[in-house]
């Protein structure tokens, strides 16, 4: 009785201050079709918006999908808090964004993220469990009605939503492609560890507002360590002077560059967000991959990571989602993992094995936040406890490529540096890459740097320019046995002319 009453005090402040905080959606409408659905297996209900262009070239009902050309991006947008969100502004706030980049956006309507249910969710109870249902048989309907491109799928989150998008991403590593928070809260017990080798190279947005509750910040800031401590390339951005406000163009800009996926409009509302760097907590004894210290002795082996090959091919074959034959709960783990139910609709899934994006490249709104972290509840560090990193090599002269590894200068170098452009004018987004042979790459430890700054610990990622002058990228690789191999590539900035009034 207590307890409810705590809960209903709660709702009555919430709702005060609600107007201040932004929960009303202030995006416009789009041009394209709203469907509300119902998911047969649950009998759970969803929104489903399909955009602008989709509408206008959407072929007779008697042509085949296969005869139709194109595929399209899903979004899968999670709620927030019942009731100040619901599946319903969820697939509002979407339309632009929807419509700019032509994605196709499922917000399924959830149980969990309700005021009377529990908070922070610390465990997978039914309310997570029917959700999770939910989620998959929206993706096995959508797939059926819609020419959808189920290699980039995003999960995404406003607020509370936040627990599921992450939770589906961790539990269906099949399904998605990327994910991207925003403003989202984070739950390290009821995601499963051992699911990591499956979605490691997965690209993680987590971003949140200045002036954000600060459950948000703190959730969204563990979630941050989480995913860095255990290996994921992680984009961590703050934007300042704003409150809990709706931001979807932050997900979708970071979503589309996974995903190629280009603007047809200008997205303005991302070019009036301010962004405020916000490092990622380190920790080194605890960070996996751990960054390498300078020394003179050689590098410890690491193990191979259990996870598929880079280039595994995509399947066309319908995959069963994951379920309590690839998630086995260790002896030593949370009990939380057992407690899932075992008969999950099939889910059609167009990957096998790790989801990758379909370009080279990294993505990220700002890469200057792009770090790795150790636990979500390690204390922040002080300055003499950040973990020092190995200086890379420089000289007077621009260098497009090493001689090969580190400890053999004389041998090929298979190890090569891929970028979108080498000139351009300030600020030039770079987007980078690290070409190498699969076997090399399984297990490797990679450290980017920007004339001898650490950017970036992921394979590939972006990085905005802004100094005028030459730019020396490098990447260090350390293989799973120790050998280092470095490349280079130079790319020359440009100061932008500022033209005088007429």
């Amino acid at each position: 009785m207590n307890n409810r009453l705590a809960k209903c005090v709660m709702l009555g402040l919430v709702s005060l201050m609600t107007g201040a905080w932004g929960c009303a959606v202030g995006q416009a409408p789009g041009k394209g079709r709203v469907l509300h659905l119902q998911e047969q297996s649950t009998k759970g209900w969803y929104y489903l918006y399909l955009p602008e262009d989709y509408v206008s070239k959407e072929a007779p009902a008697n042509q085949p999908p296969t005869a139709r050309p194109k595929r399209w991006p899903v979004v899968v947008t999670f709620h927030g808090m019942k009731p100040f969100d619901d599946s319903g502004k969820q697939i509002r706030e979407w339309q632009q964004e929807a419509d700019r980049y032509g994605f196709v956006v499922i917000a399924p309507q959830l149980r969990s993220p309700d005021l009377l249910s529990e908070f922070p969710i610390r465990t997978v109870h039914s309310g997570v469990r029917f959700d999770e249902k939910l989620t998959v048989g929206a993706l096995n309907d959508v797939a059926r009605r819609v020419d959808v491109d189920l290699s980039a799928v995003l999960s995404t989150s406003w607020s509370s939503g936040g627990y599921i998008a992450h939770y589906m991403v961790n539990r269906h590593p099949n399904l998605f492609s990327c994910v991207a928070p925003r403003q989202s809260n984070f739950s390290s017990s009821i995601l499963d560890p051992n699911q990591v080798p499956l979605y490691r190279d997965m690209k993680v947005g987590i971003f949140y507002t200045e002036n954000d509750f600060e459950v948000c910040k703190r959730e969204s800031q563990a979630g941050a360590n989480w995913y860095a401590k255990h290996g994921f390339d992680v984009t961590f951005a703050v934007f300042q002077n704003l409150g809990h406000v709706r931001r979807p163009s932050v997900a979708a800009d970071f979503f589309a560059r996974t995903c190629n996926a280009t603007a047809k409009t200008p997205p303005t509302e991302l070019a009036r967000l301010k962004i405020k760097n916000m490092p990622i907590q380190a920790n080194p004894q605890q960070a996996a991959p751990r960054p390498r210290t300078v020394s003179s002795q050689p590098p410890p082996p690491q193990p191979k990571q259990s996870s598929p090959p880079a280039n595994s091919q995509v399947s066309t074959k319908p995959r069963v989602a994951q379920n309590q034959s690839t998630n086995p709960a260790t002896s030593g783990g949370p009990n939380v993992y057992n407690q899932r139910e075992p008969d999950l609709p099939v889910a059609v899934s167009g990957k096998q094995g790790i989801p990758r994006p379909r370009n080279d490249f990294g993505s990220g709104y700002d890469p200057n936040n792009v770090a790795r972290s150790p636990s979500s509840d390690a204390p922040r560090p002080t300055p003499q406890q950040q973990p020092s990193v190995p200086r890379p090599r420089t000289t007077a002269r621009p260098r497009q490529s090493t001689a090969g590894p580190a400890n053999d200068p004389q041998s090929s170098n298979p190890l090569q540096v891929r970028v979108s452009s080498t000139i351009g004018v300030s600020p030039l987004m770079v987007s980078f890459s690290a070409v190498a042979p699969g076997p090399l790459r399984r297990g490797a430890y990679f450290l980017w740097t920007d004339n001898g700054e650490p950017i970036s610990n992921g394979i590939n990622g972006q990085k905005y320019l802004l100094a005028p002058g030459k730019h020396e990228l490098e990447v260090l690789m350390t293989t799973a046995n120790g050998t280092e191999y470095r490349a280079t590539k130079t790319i020359n900035v440009l100061e932008k002319t500022r033209r005088g009034r007429r």
